[in-house]
């Protein structure tokens, strides 16, 4: 879910993905598409890949794939294979989100540039396949000076749901070694992501690939080259920890145009490990929930008694599931944070920690907490009706009006617009 979610300042993101892919012969007839299962390729791509936020909107991300290609030519050919390197790529990526902030209903856009380099491997097999296979099949990469535009539109419809609309190009700038200059690709699609617990999420995507012929050297066009996929995609997403998450995908073509005779896609699945790593993490050596920072009455009001030097602005408005007065919710001057947490989420403990460490160094912010032990409580009838995801946390800007309400979402997106949001705050930092 690429920009669904804004990520945090000062953020690195880690991910190691294998993706296996099967491959078979198509013919194209009269707009009759069928296979011929004499000649496959089965394709394995282990792709380990980087994206550091600077904060801003702005971030750069690095991938380097290593590939194995087999080819089963059929009956009385041997099978044959390569292996190598692919196209590592470089580029940086801006999220206009920061620019006006995240609410529902209201898009995010993010755009990336990536530059893919001349370091991937191409082989070309020898024998008769039946006809001739295209090279941009049989390859691990391009092995060309590519560039790799791409733009993501979201839009949050509902808590924990949002509609995704991701657009990426690929355009080859030189010819490879084999003397091949590859078309111009488009790619496209339509996603909806749902986050169904604390720990899964689902994306169910449309996703369709046109891409124009090839042209090679002293040859001209490459008649079996070009096509135009449209496939189905889904993904599970599983946080099996705060910084840890695995992604398990699907992929299907469900129509295919191919000119002449080619290799293409006829299934294949990923497996995604992505590990996280924040400069915050030295906010993780206050209390779990911040619990030992605020005082509480015995009536589970907040204590406006003024909090302690070094502590920060913190208290507990509610405790057990009561209700309370919005009024105490924020506080006036101040950026205000009203934190929704329960002892089971794990999140928002986390979550917890980091805003009690930001609010001890920064007196512009106040944070308020509202227990929740479970959705049946008074609290969670009051304020949030049909709402299944934790935390949730609502920032209310220093003159107490309601400019972010976040449920189910990650700490580190929380502590973005939080820090977004002291940003454009007129109250002086402290010294």
């Amino acid at each position: 879910m690429d920009g669904g979610a804004k990520p945090p300042e000062n953020l690195t993101q880690i991910s190691l993905g294998v993706r296996y892919g099967l491959f078979g012969t198509e013919y194209q007839r009269d707009f009759l598409v069928k296979f011929a299962a004499d000649t496959s390729i089965a394709s394995t791509f282990a792709t380990i890949s980087a994206i550091h936020h600077f904060g801003e909107g702005w971030a750069t991300f690095a991938s380097l794939p290593v590939g194995q290609v087999e080819l089963n030519p059929g009956p009385g050919e041997d099978p044959q294979s390569a292996a190598g390197i692919g196209d590592i790529i470089v580029g940086a990526r801006f999220d206009f989100t920061g620019l006006y902030g995240r609410a529902r209903y209201v898009p995010g856009v993010a755009f990336r540039l990536g530059v893919g380099l001349p370091s991937g491997t191409q082989s070309s097999f020898a024998g008769n396949f039946s006809g001739s296979i295209t090279t941009e099949i049989i390859s691990l990469g391009l092995a060309a000076f590519t560039l790799f535009p791409s733009l993501s539109v979201w839009i949050p419809l509902d808590d924990g749901v949002s509609l995704s609309i991701p657009v990426s190009g690929r355009i080859p700038l030189q010819r490879s070694p084999n003397g091949v200059l590859f078309g111009p690709s488009l790619s496209f699609g339509l996603a909806i992501n749902a986050r169904l617990t604390e720990w899964l999420t689902f994306d169910a995507r449309f996703a369709g690939l046109y891409r124009t012929q090839a042209n090679e050297m002293g040859h001209g066009t490459i008649v079996n080259s070009g096509a135009t996929v449209l496939a189905g995609e889904l993904e599970l997403g599983f946080q099996v920890h705060e910084r840890v998450r695995l992604g398990l995908m699907g992929r299907m073509p469900f129509y295919t145009y191919a000119r002449g005779q080619q290799v293409v896609e006829t299934f294949s699945t990923s497996l995604s490990v992505q590990v996280t790593f924040d400069d915050d993490d030295d906010d993780d050596d206050d209390d779990d929930d911040g619990s030992g920072d605020s005082t509480t009455s015995e009536d589970g009001k907040g204590d406006t008694t003024k909090p302690e030097d070094g502590k920060g602005d913190t208290k507990h408005i509610a405790r057990h599931g009561e209700s309370f007065d919005i009024k105490d919710a924020f506080v006036m001057g101040k950026v205000s944070v009203l934190d929704f947490w329960a002892e089971w989420c794990t999140s928002c403990k986390a979550l917890g920690k980091k805003l009690d460490a930001l609010a001890a160094r920064d007196s512009r912010l106040a944070v308020r907490k509202a227990e929740v032990p479970t959705f049946e409580t008074e609290v969670a009838r009051q304020y949030l009706a049909n709402v299944t995801a934790m935390p949730n946390v609502w920032i209310y800007d220093p003159y107490g009006r309601l400019i972010h309400k976040l449920s189910g979402v990650a700490p580190g997106e929380v502590m973005t617009l939080v820090k977004a949001a002291l940003r454009r705050t007129f109250v002086p930092p402290p010294k």
